[in-house]
């Protein structure tokens, strides 16, 4: 119940260590990881320490919510690229980038969610990530790497990391226990060169803190240490799957015509695209009014107007029986239109 070491507790980062080596082939040094309270946090330290009010940071488009808010906060100008099944094309990377420095605005950091992002559930392929990566380096930019889902996998586990391709270097890595534990332990890691992990447990909040959640990551080490984890995880895998599978029969029964939406093979959410004639207007209201909630395309999209047409839906918590009428109420309400 004391304060801890600045990078974390030693017994959990010992087996992040070991679970990363086992699991991707991936060695890490001990001065490569810390733990972080939770990846979100992730994100506001790579964006309060390591870039200036001002500068540009290019996304996926759509992309998580929440980690856009917290480069706005920085005052970071936000640049989208289109996302499509197979990740962020390289050529739109590219011409992105020589566009905006042309204007004066070089980009320092690519954000990005590669496996089964937040909010389609789609993933980038390993050719593109290679491509990507390359692009990057040619042009000196960071690449931080959301990747709070990769465990949630329903086939085949997910292609090589940027961290791992890059053999380190370039990119920032962030994990999660949030999405494969529980939320409420508010813990997660980061991987990164050593000289970005050591400026990162040298600011206040690592110095004063005394390390993220000494006492959650206690708790974590010792059950990570158990048989149970890899059992947890496949049985997580499972019930995730179902729950996908479920949401997809539901939508292809239930959705009027013209209306699309993403297939992934892992993760949380799933991504719902209008036709141009579904009327949009009072959308939320229709949905409302039958006792649903979805997450409007537009908060997640950069600029906000071109995700008008599109919204996320998480299957994540809700029950089959749950996903079944909601979908159901949610293909009502759109036939309104």
């Amino acid at each position: 119940l004391e304060y801890g070491p600045e990078g974390g507790d030693p017994e959990l980062l010992a087996f992040l260590r070991l679970w990363h080596r086992q699991r991707e082939g991936l060695d890490l040094a001990r001065n490569q990881a810390m733990l972080i309270a939770g990846a979100t946090q992730g994100v506001d330290l790579v964006a309060r320490l390591l870039l200036a009010p001002g500068e540009t940071v290019l996304v996926e488009s759509p992309t998580y919510k929440d980690s856009l808010l917290i480069f706005r906060d920085q005052h970071c100008k936000l640049h989208g690229v289109k996302m499509t099944p197979e990740g962020i094309r390289p050529s739109d990377f590219e011409t992105a980038i020589q566009d905006l420095t042309a204007q004066g605005e070089r980009p320092r950091l690519f954000y990005t969610i590669p496996n089964f992002q937040n909010p389609t559930g789609w993933s980038t392929s390993l050719a593109r990530r290679k491509t990507i990566l390359k692009i990057a380096r040619r042009h000196g930019i960071l690449i931080l790497e959301d990747d709070v889902y990769r465990e949630i996998a329903f086939g085949a586990e997910p292609p090589a990391s940027y961290f791992a391709l890059a053999g380190g270097e370039g990119v920032i890595r962030l994990g999660s226990f949030s999405k494969t534990l529980a939320p409420g332990f508010r813990l997660g890691w980061l991987l990164a060169a050593p000289a970005i992990i050591e400026r990162i447990q040298a600011c206040g909040t690592a110095q004063m803190g005394g390390g993220a959640n000494p006492f959650s990551a206690a708790v974590v080490a010792a059950y990570c240490r158990t048989a149970h984890w890899e059992d947890h995880i496949q049985r997580l895998r499972s019930i995730y799957r179902t729950r996908c599978e479920t949401a997809l029969a539901a939508l292809a029964r239930h959705m009027p015509a013209g209306v699309e939406w993403t297939r992934p093979q892992g993760g949380f959410f799933l991504w719902i695209t209008l036709p141009e004639s579904m009327e949009t207007a009072n959308l939320q209201d229709r949905f409302a009014v039958r006792g649903v909630r979805v997450a409007p395309g537009a908060q997640f999209c950069t600029p906000p107007e071109a995700g008008i047409r599109g919204f996320r839906l998480a299957f994540s918590f809700a029950s089959l029986d749950q996903l079944k009428e909601g979908i159901r109420l949610i293909g009502e309400a759109l036939a309104e239109g």
